[in-house]
């Protein structure tokens, strides 16, 4: 072990001694490493914080809704009852709109209100799952883990956006009243303290020379809230629709069974269909990623080869000298085995700092050039998948060890009588 070090620490220092031998071998290395990793950490990063909301959802999830047909919506729950590990709760739908007029948010724009989406929850939830692949997580205000949710009247939760446009995160208590318009001129008032925050994602606002807008087109504003104390003449007037979100260890037997009843199901309303059809592309860009890394493998290769000669080339003399002193084959090969070890592994390590320092770069830009109509800005998140790492490490290693191996060899194969007569 102590002879091992010893040799290294020599191969280091004759690399430092030799380093300008080694200057295109470390440039050809760190530019070809760095482009292979920043390629498959860009690829990851981009799918990763395109679906990282689908995989934050329980696999059982399903959410079923009426269509106007109650009755075959109540012939599933009844036929859902009787399957094992399977729960479900149902929620009510209806528009609210935020009283009226026009609010300044906190980032300073005039915000035109106008409806927001109303779930009435019939009773405590284990987790509040929406339509379009959402799992809304609650951040609760008393700052208290809760292991569900289970609304008090006169309690609500709103989305996050909301929450900040409508300057409530200024207020101790966060009240607001709501107004429920029916049929005709019925209209239902609500004024509730908001318990909790759900963030369902961007962008939230769209700009006009006015001001801003919901952008319903790709965010809906929320509020949940209870059942509780709505008398049945209350939820004639709203006309709500009604939906069933359905946890169950068998998502398969139970989206048949919606499916045999007549209900035309999105991809996301079924999370395991979701995820399925998710990973079934990414499936699908491992065999792209594994081409790029084998043309990367030859194109490095052949550079190596070349960089390797090169710098092989200018220690003729000093591989003669040696020789000539008595060094064995032996010492030579173990020699510049390691030195070639050194400078591999020494390249790839700044290969992946490089990497990496750019990726918190591209990070900070992509977070910092979205627009005011963002108005919150969602974490961007730096990933890597496992199977990347294994192309990464595969050519890495494979690279190290093959070339090292070569350079050892082709450092024996000096005519040393020959290089020293003609120098």
């Amino acid at each position: 072990m102590k002879n091992s070090f010893r040799i290294f620490r020599h191969s280091l220092t004759m690399v430092g001694r030799t380093l300008r031998s080694y200057m295109l071998l470390s440039v050809t290395i760190v530019l070809s490493f760095s482009l292979l990793l920043g390629y498959l950490g860009l690829v990851d990063s981009e799918v990763y914080n395109a679906n990282k909301h689908i995989f934050q959802i329980n696999r059982g999830n399903l959410r079923v809704q009426d269509m106007g047909n109650p009755q075959r919506l109540d012939t599933l729950l009844e036929k859902a009852a009787q399957m094992e590990d399977t729960c479900f709760y149902t929620v009510y739908s209806t528009w609210v709109s935020m009283s009226d007029g026009e609010y300044i948010t906190s980032a300073g724009n005039t915000l035109h209100a106008r409806e927001i989406r109303a779930e009435f929850l019939s009773g405590y939830v284990w987790e509040f799952f929406r339509f379009f692949g959402e799992s809304c997580l609650i951040q609760w205000l008393d700052g208290q883990t809760h292991d569900y949710v289970d609304l008090h009247q006169g309690e609500a939760i709103l989305d996050l956006a909301s929450y900040y446009a409508l300057g409530l995160d200024k207020l101790e208590e966060p009240v607001y009243t709501f107004r429920f318009s029916g049929s005709g001129n019925a209209c239902l008032e609500m004024t509730v303290k908001i318990v909790g925050l759900v963030d369902v994602g961007g962008p939230f606002f769209t700009e006009s020379e006015e001001g801003l807008d919901y952008n319903y087109s790709d965010y809906s504003p929320l509020i949940l809230l209870p059942m509780t104390g709505l008398t049945p003449q209350d939820i004639s007037m709203l006309r709500p629709s009604r939906y069933a979100v359905f946890y169950t260890e068998n998502p398969q037997g139970l989206y048949q069974l919606a499916t045999d009843l007549g209900f035309d199901l999105a991809l996301a309303d079924s999370v395991y269909r979701w995820q399925d059809s998710v990973l079934e592309s990414i499936q699908t860009q491992k065999g792209t990623k594994a081409l790029i890394a084998c043309a990367m493998l030859l194109i490095l290769g052949i550079n190596l080869y070349s960089s390797f000669s090169n710098a092989l080339s200018e220690r003729k003399f000093e591989i003669g000298v040696k020789r000539a002193i008595g060094a064995s084959s032996f010492h030579i090969v173990r020699q510049f085995l390691y030195e070639s070890i050194t400078v591999m592994v020494v390249n790839i390590l700044i290969s992946i700092a490089l990497v990496v320092d750019a990726g918190l770069i591209y990070r900070l830009v992509v977070q910092n050039t979205r627009g005011k109509t963002d108005f919150l800005y969602e974490t961007y998140t730096l990933y890597l998948s496992p199977y990347s790492m294994g192309i990464f490490l595969t050519c890495a290693v494979t690279l190290t060890v093959v070339f090292s191996l070569i350079f050892a060899y082709k450092s024996t194969q000096v005519q040393v009588i020959d290089y020293l007569k003609a120098e």
